[in-house]
């Protein structure tokens, strides 16, 4: 999760590097229309990057949040077939106990 999000920072200083280091054009308009479609091409990078991060967060969450559910039911699971045999075994008791007195 990190890993992708640094790599995906530096990908986009990366691109910046490259967009500041461009040959300079004759016209300004041109220059100001390089640097600004190289900034998009970077915030568009950081963006796929970040949206990639918080998918592999989600399905990271979704999957612990499974295994919690599955462990829940089989704590509560095994606790009810327990309960149901101290049930029958103090139920056991306490008619044998009324008989034979």
């Amino acid at each position: 999760m990190r890993q992708a999000f640094f790599r995906t920072t530096v990908a986009g200083i990366v691109v910046l590097a490259l967009a500041a280091a461009a040959p300079a054009q004759d016209t300004n308009t041109g220059t100001t229309t390089t640097i600004k479609q190289d900034a998009k091409t970077a915030g568009h990078a950081v963006a796929d990057g970040a949206r990639a991060v918080g998918h592999s967060v989600a399905d990271a969450s979704r999957r612990f949040g499974h295994a919690v559910s599955h462990g829940a039911r089989a704590v509560g699971a095994k606790t009810k077939e327990e309960a149901g045999k101290a049930k029958r075994s103090m139920s056991g008791k306490s008619e044998e106990s009324t008989t034979k007195s």
